[in-house]
């Protein structure tokens, strides 16, 4: 019975896995930190408090990613409780065509008060944004309305974020390093720890001839230390998250374990 129940139960996940959408197609590492940082800026504007959230309802395109993201973000916040849209019986096609449109249409105010009283928010939200990417840098404009439902007062404003396309930029060469293959870094990275105590293994024989332990550890703290920077350089100089810091454990005590072993076969081999 035990057996059975759970065949079900893994059929109902696999079902639900598979027919259930997933979010919007994500932009490039580019344009996802443009978004982050210009959302961010929004979120602060529009956001109530921590102990008094404020109520809002987002128009626009579900679909569409700039939307999308922003609803994660101000989800995230705690900040704000966004709320979902409840039309009238006799709301008009236009006003819930406006509602999910990607281009914002013509909406009269009065319309507006009710969809936003009728769901209970204190505002609503609609907001579009337009990428900009010249040889220089990386811009996103995202233009915001904010209606109060109290009063009718409609706020216009302009959130900005900007990425330079600069080689002395980390942030740039971070970004560009996460857009390179996964696989290729890793091989990268295989070769490089590999090869380099073969390729340089005239300094380790000189080194070992010494018969000192302590140069040994030097010179495998020395290798190890090349291979951890090279890691921590393909992960895109950073370790942040769980994966990168995994991923740069692992490269260091594999690193150290290989160096070990490969120069004490080469201190076999000098003999």
């Amino acid at each position: 019975m035990l057996i059975v129940v759970l065949a079900i139960f893994g059929v109902y996940l696999g079902y639900r896995y598979f027919t259930s959408e997933g979010p919007p197609k994500e932009f490039d590492y580019y344009r996802e930190h443009v978004l982050e940082a210009a959302v961010s800026k929004l979120a602060s504007e529009v956001a109530g408090t921590q102990e008094k959230p404020r109520k809002l309802l987002l128009a626009g395109d579900p679909d569409n990613r700039i939307t999308y993201v922003i609803k994660s973000t101000l989800e995230k916040s705690g900040q704000v409780e966004l709320v979902k849209p409840k039309f009238t019986e006799d709301a008009g096609q236009s006003v819930k065509d406006w509602f999910f449109s990607k281009v914002r249409k013509i909406l009269k105010p009065d319309e507006a008060k009710v969809l936003a009283e009728r769901s209970r928010a204190d505002a609503i939200l609609y907001a579009v944004g337009k990428f900009t990417d010249t040889d220089e840098e990386l811009h996103l404009v995202i233009d915001y309305e904010l209606q109060d439902s109290a009063s009718g007062k409609l706020t216009r404003k302009t959130v900005e974020s900007t990425l330079g396309k600069s080689l002395f930029s980390l942030t740039y060469l971070r970004l560009w390093m996460w857009s390179s293959s996964r696989w290729m870094r890793c091989l990268l990275w295989f070769l490089a720890a590999i090869f380099t105590p073969l390729v340089t293994y005239k300094l380790a024989w000189a080194v070992l001839a010494k018969g000192r332990n302590d140069y040994n550890a030097m010179l495998i703290a020395g290798y190890t230390a090349l291979d951890t920077l090279l890691a921590w350089i393909l992960l895109g100089f950073s370790t942040s998250g769980f994966v990168a810091s995994a991923l740069f454990i692992m490269a260091l005590l594999g690193s150290g374990a290989w160096n070990f072993l490969i120069l004490d076969e080469l201190e076999d081999m000098r003999h």
